[in-house]
């Protein structure tokens, strides 16, 4: 999910040694002293600071990753078998079966123009949509002959089982 930093590794790695090393001191009896105060304040800093370091990866990772439905790669279409199917780029939204509503973006408006199911997600982690239901055919004319611009128009969402019911 989120990958570490070389300065959080470094943070993590000093942090568990500066702890293992004063367990280890005073299992072996080599601090007896006060100054294991020192070692502990250390190590709690070391600590605090990766902690840190990870929140601030986390929070910055969150702001620059927009978000975005998958891109409409294109669309085969085989009229003689009733089967017609987009393909998208991969995304964490989607999974296997579950519903899906398809949109196209017209004047700054989306119309609903079909539903489908997402019917796999290849090893390359794109999106194959089964296309079960289209409305409004005249929308579907330019998409259907692959026009770039109304595939960059066509929006897939997935639909929870929630929203569906109310509709």
């Amino acid at each position: 999910m989120f990958k570490l930093f070389l300065h959080e590794k470094i943070a993590y790695l000093a942090a568990w040694l500066t702890l293992w090393g004063i367990l280890l001191a005073v299992s072996l009896g080599i601090i007896t002293e006060p100054p294991l105060y020192v070692y502990v304040l250390l190590s709690t800093f070391c600590l605090t600071l990766s902690l840190f370091c990870t929140a601030l990866n986390i929070i910055t990772d969150l702001k620059e990753k927009p978000f975005s439905f998958p891109k409409v790669l294109t669309i085969s279409s085989q009229i003689e078998h009733g089967q017609t199917v987009l393909l998208l780029d991969e995304s964490s939204l989607f999974n296997v079966n579950i519903k899906v509503s398809i949109y196209k973006m017209v004047d700054d408006i989306e119309l609903h123009i079909g539903n489908g199911y997402v019917e796999t997600i290849r090893s390359d982690k794109k999106i194959q949509i089964k296309i079960t239901d289209t409305f409004n055919d005249d929308l579907w004319t330019d998409i259907v002959q692959k026009n770039s611009d109304a595939l960059k128009r066509t929006i897939v969402k997935p639909i929870s089982n929630e929203v569906e019911s109310k509709r």
